[in-house]
């Protein structure tokens, strides 16, 4: 976790943040955000102002949702969460392989 973020909720949201700014420089119009958070996957979803301590991270990501086409924010179980992090976690291990052995740099992914 970032030094200066103060909890798994503020990370969570920052999470949310950076996928959907990745999505935009992709140019991804329709867009799933999944997240273990319920609370912050809640917040997401909202139409309503926000007064909770990642409230400035939150109103970004409401500006954000207008340039997608289609977004949804959907909850899921850290279990779910769990197989992603392992997968993304095994295509950088492949990746680094990758590098060595051939000498060419595959860009990092924000996952």
């Amino acid at each position: 976790m970032h030094k200066k973020l103060a909890s798994p909720f503020d990370t969570e949201g920052l999470a949310c943040l950076q996928a959907l700014l990745l999505g935009i420089q992709l140019g991804f119009s329709l867009t799933i955000f999944e997240g273990d958070a319920k609370s912050v996957i809640q917040k997401c979803e909202s139409n309503n102002p926000d007064r909770s301590k990642i409230c400035a991270i939150i109103y970004n990501i409401e500006q954000l949702k207008r340039v997608f086409h289609s977004i949804s924010f959907r909850h899921v179980y850290r279990t779910a969460d769990y197989l992603d992090h392992f997968l993304a976690s095994e295509i950088l291990k492949l990746s680094q392989k990758l590098i060595f052995q051939v000498g060419f740099h595959i860009p990092s992914l924000m996952l």
